[in-house]
């Protein structure tokens, strides 16, 4: 791994929070692994699309005003 893909990943995992997560992904819990399951699936996910833009950022979205 990449120097650049270790630092997107410290920096990812620093800004993220798991009730941002959770927010973003709702999910029922059903039973506790299921949560458990639900929330590292989801914060790997994030991680990913996370270090995606970092790597390669897109143009931020244009805002209406």
């Amino acid at each position: 791994v990449s120097d650049q893909v270790k630092q997107a990943l410290t920096s990812c995992k620093a800004s993220m929070n798991d009730s941002q997560c959770k927010k973003d992904h709702p999910f029922r819990i059903l039973k506790k692994q299921d949560s458990i399951n639900a929330l590292s699936q989801c914060l790997s996910n994030t991680i990913i699309r996370c270090v995606g833009e970092k790597l390669a950022p897109r143009p931020p979205c244009p805002t209406n005003k």
